[in-house]
């Protein structure tokens, strides 16, 4: 039989990847920037309380996107929301670049957040659906290394170049994405979904690289009968609570999304470089996120090799863990900082948030939306990370103002002691209950969650 290769589903991956790589652009973005919006000579003048707004309304438009491109993804599909999330993001490069004003760029910001929460939305699914049981980890993890890259260019561009010629150039790797993506093919899942079985047979042949029918039609008929999946079957909100594998799935997406937002990367991220000027470290701030960003770019590399190795549930244990431990002496520091001299510890900020973000790289960066994504049935899971992504922005949105007023009015420590206590408790409750799905087919994982023996008995033990 005709084993096929994998060129188109890594060319389909790669570039569908390019949203993520545009959402870490956006979330990093404050970093290089507020430090020249609240400079003396600010090209769009604002106050320090103004810029927490810059932050929060990012996760603002996430927080208003999520659900509306859930239900159009299990309408139109994952590529057609994934193409029609460029417009924001253009629009909001180029209404940066214009801005005279503080709303303008308020405006901008949300527009940007609606373009992340659409790819934060559709992209897993997308990615999902396209790959193999084998390296469906893999898959999840390239669109977090570009993400990474994303970052990277922002810490290491950014602060480099005049305001409006950054803004411009954000907008470069959207327009890429628009030219490259719309060649790639649709999810076969969804096309199954919609009725159209010869057309997700030949998406799934390129995708696989077959020349063999039999092979394609073999796992098509595995798509549908394993997944328990109906053609022109639509999926509803009651539906993820229609069964114990769903409710069971619904409080696994609650657990792992509360976890990774809570424990603060996305405000670390966004204050870096305030972060480091607060800290007195020798190095120069915009060196200091340089150093940060490069070093998250190569564990999130480093960690494709080991996701499908090692499996999810090792790695987010492992992840929230470190995490926490690693903000212990961020917290030590912070609090002697205005008692006593700390000159001599001024490398102690840049090395352990470098720790954080390792961690944070390995495990709960990318992780939970693998497993989320492979945790529903095809017909609600576009729905489930809507969901998931409504919630992280929800919390994002929050966390980010009170990490700020914290920060202000107890210092940084503080800020940094509640991002631990979340990783502890958010450790312990993953430990109980969360399962692994490393090397499961979707339909063992289904079976698994609710409650098969058979399914069981020739599967790992999801719990420990």
């Amino acid at each position: 039989m005709d084993q096929g290769n994998d060129k188109m589903l890594y060319t389909a991956a790669l570039a569908v990847s390019l949203t993520t790589m545009v959402g870490g652009m956006f979330l990093a973005w404050t970093s290089p920037m507020l430090p020249i919006l609240l400079a003396d000579d600010s090209p769009v003048p604002m106050t320090k309380d103004q810029s927490t707004w810059i932050v929060s309304f990012l996760f603002l438009g996430i927080l208003l996107s999520t659900v509306p491109t859930g239900f159009l993804g299990t309408r139109l599909g994952s590529k057609r929301v994934l193409l029609c999330s460029i417009a924001p993001a253009v629009m909001s490069t180029e209404l940066s670049a214009a801005a005279t004003s503080f709303p303008m760029l308020l405006i901008s910001r949300l527009l940007a957040g609606i373009s992340v929460g659409m790819c934060m939305t559709m992209t897993p699914s997308y990615l999902t659906d396209i790959a193999r049981d084998e390296n469906r980890g893999l898959m999840g993890l390239i669109s977090h290394v570009n993400m990474n890259v994303g970052s990277l260019i922002a810490y290491s561009v950014g602060p480099y170049l005049e305001f409006r010629i950054y803004q411009l150039l954000c907008s470069i790797v959207p327009i890429i994405f628009l030219v490259i993506f719309v060649w790639m093919p649709e999810s076969p899942y969804f096309l199954l979904t919609s009725g159209r079985r010869d057309e997700a047979a030949r998406t799934l042949a390129t995708l696989r690289g077959h020349k063999d029918t039999v092979a394609v039609q073999h796992e098509l008929d595995q798509m549908v009968m394993h997944i328990g999946l109906k053609e022109n079957s639509k999926g509803k909100f009651r539906d993820l609570f229609s069964t114990k594998g769903n409710r069971l799935a619904f409080a696994n997406l609650i657990l792992l999304i509360s976890t990774m937002v809570l424990s603060g990367h996305g405000v670390i991220i966004s204050y870096a470089g305030m972060i480091f000027k607060e800290s007195g470290n020798s190095l120069n701030p915009e060196a200091s996120t340089i150093i940060l960003g490069t070093v998250q770019l190569i564990s999130n590399f480093s960690a494709t090799f080991v996701v499908d190795k090692f499996g999810r549930r090792p790695l987010i244990i492992i992840s929230a863990l470190g995490m926490a431990i690693s903000l212990a002496p961020e917290i030590i520091y912070f609090s002697l900082k205005g008692q006593t001299d700390t000159s001599d510890f001024g490398w102690v900020p840049l090395v352990f948030l470098i720790l954080y973000v390792i961690m944070y790289s390995i495990g709960l960066g990318a992780v939970p939306m693998i497993i989320i994504s492979e945790l529903f049935p095809i017909n609600v899971k576009e729905i489930a990370l809507a969901i998931g992504a409504l919630l992280g922005g929800g919390l994002a949105f929050v966390i980010t103002e009170i990490y700020l007023i914290m920060a202000q009015n107890l210092g940084l420590e503080s800020s940094f002691l509640l991002s631990a206590v979340c990783c502890g408790v958010g450790t312990i409750f993953l430990y109980i209950y969360l399962p692994e799905t490393k090397g499961k087919s979707l339909a063992e994982i289904q079976a698994i969650l609710n409650g098969k023996k058979n399914a069981l008995e020739t599967s790992e033990s999801a719990y420990i």
